[in-house]
């Protein structure tokens, strides 16, 4: 552990110490709890501190359907039936487009984190006949994204 201001030199000190790699690697999804507690100089032990931290690295899972998968419309206005999963952190987001890959898309506004996430959103496709695709990716509240699903 460090100080840091880089002195151990006060009666109350803020210390920081990085897990490693292979430390962070180690550990289960989820959330954990560290807990510190130290001794001056004399041998005087201080309280126990503690700091609690989520570790979350899966993104979550997401699925996509246009109208309740009705295979057409004569309408440009269809609903998007967006579900989503995420076990960590929960879903804060979403975003979709015309398209097969959203990674240009914006995000909507962060809503609270739920899981699962289930809504019904209004969209207006481009006019035209033909087959169109619409695709949807979800964020969850540590920032992962998920990969596109489509309809």
């Amino acid at each position: 552990m460090n100080a840091s201001d880089g002195l151990f030199n006060s009666g109350t000190e803020n210390v920081t110490k990085a897990l490693t790699a292979a430390q962070f690697s180690a550990l289960s999804e989820g959330t954990h709890t560290i807990y510190v507690n130290g001794q001056d100089a004399a041998g005087n032990w201080g309280a126990t501190q503690s700091a609690t931290f989520v570790k979350d690295t899966v993104a979550p899972t997401g699925t996509i359907a246009v109208n309740s998968n009705d295979p057409y419309t004569s309408s440009t206005s269809v609903t998007l039936n967006l579900s989503a999963a995420d076990l960590t952190s929960k879903v804060v987001s979403y975003r979709v487009a015309e398209a097969a890959d959203c990674s240009s898309a914006t995000f909507v506004a962060p809503f609270a984190p739920v899981s699962p996430y289930s809504a019904n959103v209004p969209f207006t496709l481009s006019s035209g006949d033909g087959s169109k695709t619409v695709c949807a990716q979800y964020k969850d509240a540590a920032g992962n994204i998920s990969s596109n699903a489509s309809d």
